[in-house]
């Protein structure tokens, strides 16, 4: 992006990610129905400070509900590029699967998940409350295919990522959502949420969870998405 573009008035344009619809060029994104608003920092220099995004909080049965994909993967690259006419900069990570729970991916298998922000050069793009991902770090993973980009995008922004970790050999999964202030709707009033985890959960216990929710949405144990 060259300076004349950074100089002038940003035009409005929507895009859709993980339940996300920000405006280009604007710091604050209208309501998508009454429960989502985000606040995403474009690209902007990497002194710029970020602010806050506030965000649908997802339970469990409608993270599931909502993924094409669930899998335990680690990620294992991660790289930015420019898109929309360079005005927004987006990151593809890849992610090794170890263990498919939705959506048939193969084990050793690479998914390319794309998530808004990043950085090239001296140019960065954050939006607070978007998924992250740390190199070599396994996490629980829930995905949704965009329709409209055909690109891989988390559900629920950061909730649809939660770290693992060992605790005494056996692998805990640790709550998602960093970054947002989680909301939702009561008495047409945004309320504070917390995350679909209320605290670490065996890796053994979610699971069986999650197979649960998938099996009650389609009637069966085949564990596909539901159509």
């Amino acid at each position: 992006m060259n300076d004349d573009a950074r100089s002038k008035s940003p035009r409005k344009g929507r895009f859709p990610w993980c339940g996300l619809a920000p405006w280009l060029g604007l710091t604050t994104a209208p309501l998508l129905g009454p429960a989502l608003l985000a606040t995403a920092v474009l690209a902007v220099p990497l002194a710029s400070p970020a602010q806050a995004s506030v965000v649908q909080a997802l339970d469990l049965a409608e993270l599931v509900k909502r993924s094409d994909l669930i899998v335990v993967a680690t990620a294992r690259e991660r790289s930015s590029r420019q898109q929309y006419r360079r005005r927004t900069i987006v990151t593809d990570v890849s992610l090794e699967v170890h263990e498919s729970l939705r959506g048939g991916a193969a084990v050793g298998s690479t998914l390319v998940v794309t998530r808004l922000g990043g950085r090239i050069g001296d140019l960065a793009m954050q939006v607070p409350g978007e998924a992250t991902f740390s190199l070599g770090e396994r996490a629980l993973v829930f995905l949704r295919l965009n329709p409209s980009t055909g690109e891989l995008n988390c559900v629920g922004m950061s909730q649809g990522v939660m770290p693992i970790a060992m605790e005494q050999a056996e692998p805990m999964v640790i709550p998602g959502g960093q970054g947002a202030a989680l909301m939702h709707i009561e008495d047409d009033r945004l309320v504070s949420a917390g995350p679909a985890l209320a605290q670490p959960l065996p890796l053994s216990t979610l699971r069986g969870q999650i197979s649960a929710l998938i099996a009650a949405e389609r009637g069966g144990s085949d564990g596909s998405p539901p159509r």
